[in-house]
């Protein structure tokens, strides 16, 4: 691909990128409301995407998952947004340890296991002689024997 096309799709590239944080910025200026006290920072409630924007447009990615949201919920039913919103109430990690166990620690189920010898220690043989046929072949076996020698 010549270099003029590959500077032509990047500059398209970014055209669309640019155009989609121009339209995602102002559809969270027009349309998003915050109830009030839902959102604090440094002591001061956010009710407008306007405030959103000035507090938080820097992390755009967090824009597009706001209006992202914001299209599910009103798109969505109500057991769908359920599940969306458990998806996003789920951590990917344990914030807190799981509780000590309380009282005496239960019996063991089974006692230990020894080794039990029940294994022999001969090795393995190849199968008797009786078990191959008279042309060196066992039974079965779909390649024919090689002659010594050969």
């Amino acid at each position: 691909m010549p270099w003029a096309e590959r500077d032509a799709r990047r500059v398209r590239r970014e055209q669309r990128a640019d155009a989609l944080v121009a339209w995602t910025t102002q559809v969270i200026s027009a349309y998003v409301r915050v109830p009030a006290g839902q959102i604090v920072v440094d002591g001061a409630p956010i009710t407008s995407g306007e405030q959103i924007l000035a507090h938080f447009g820097a992390k755009v990615s967090a824009l597009f998952e706001l209006v992202t949201r914001v299209w599910f919920l009103n798109v969505l039913t109500a057991a769908q947004r359920k599940n969306f919103e458990s998806h996003f109430g789920s951590s990917t990690t344990s914030e807190e340890r799981p509780p000590a166990p309380v009282g005496p620690r239960p019996a063991p189920i089974a006692g230990a296991v020894e080794s039990a010898g029940s294994v022999g220690t001969e090795a393995v043989t190849p199968a008797p002689p009786s078990a191959a046929t008279s042309s060196g072949e066992m039974p079965g076996s779909a390649l024919p024997s090689v002659p010594s020698g050969a």
